[in-house]
């Protein structure tokens, strides 16, 4: 690790410290799987609404995995996309108890077998059945949903951010993005170093969102060990949609436009476009 991202991380530990807290309630392994599961688009507050009765309706693991689809349904509906959640939740929980004997598996691989577990939810949930206790949240500090500009990846800084970049990604075990003028996404060892998009595209409220939906899209289309390249090629082909949509804006038309001319390029990119329209590097 090179001194100045290791002063980095410093800052960042003494800033916000490194005890890990968990925002979710629960009192089992198995609860705590149910709702990181329920908290995918949703937020903690509101699972946790919804989870005070739910673990007082169904109080074991065979309990969930014998649950009626549509009574789960309409019992976790607040969080939002209850028919697949529910769906995953009753599945996930069956093969907790015919597969691992009613107990939540801790190993990442046993973990992301389960239905409706992706790698993500398996390490937030990792850490906690590890018997750590906690659940570690990540952080960060933005003005309003915008980077501060003092943080901002330029071709000054390119290098030292990759590292950084790196660096997080080996410290979380996970896919790290990071987007602005220009994007990187890393896996600790890889970063794709992106330089599609438009800076228009700061301006629409609501492209961070769309990107998380499309880079949701394209990992769950592709297989499990290309993560990396997939966030990569969502990340890109967000950027690219920026490219196209702007070129397309008639005189006259402003972010609201510019926002569907966005959603519009998205729908009709074939692999065609995105291979031909995709820059980027690998460092």
């Amino acid at each position: 690790m090179k001194k100045r991202t290791k002063e980095i991380l410093d800052i960042l530990d003494e800033q916000y410290g490194t005890e890990f807290i968990c925002y979710l309630n629960y009192e089992t392994p198995w609860q705590l799987l149910i709702a990181t599961m329920l908290s995918a688009q949703c937020t903690d507050a509101r699972v946790n609404i919804v989870t005070k009765d739910l673990f007082q309706k169904y109080t074991s693991v065979d309990a969930f995995a014998n649950a009626d689809l549509k009574e789960l349904e309409q019992d976790i509906k607040p969080t939002g996309f209850y028919h697949n959640k529910a769906k995953n939740i009753i599945a996930c929980m069956k093969d907790v108890r015919d597969k691992f004997g009613g107990q939540v598996p801790r190993s990442l691989e046993d973990l992301t077998s389960l239905a409706g577990v992706g790698r993500k939810t398996a390490n937030v949930i990792r850490g906690n059945i590890s018997e750590i206790k906690a659940l570690a949240v990540g952080t960060e500090t933005t003005k309003g949903v915008d980077a501060d500009v003092a943080d901002a990846v330029t071709e000054d800084n390119l290098s030292e951010a990759v590292e950084f970049v790196k660096s997080f990604a080996r410290r979380e075990g996970c896919v790290a993005a990071v987007t602005g003028a220009i994007d990187l996404v890393s896996d600790g060892q890889r970063c794709f170093v992106i330089r599609n998009g438009r800076p228009e595209m700061g301006r629409i409220t609501g492209t961070g969102c769309q990107l998380s939906a499309v880079m949701t899209a394209f990992i769950t289309a592709n297989r499990r060990e290309e993560v990396l390249e997939s966030a990569a090629a969502a990340v890109c082909a967000m950027g690219l949609a920026g490219e196209i949509g702007f070129f397309r804006l008639s005189p006259g038309e402003g972010n609201a436009t510019y926002r569907n001319r966005i959603i519009d390029a998205l729908y009709h990119m074939d692999g065609d476009q995105l291979e031909k329209g995709a820059r980027y590097e690998i460092r």
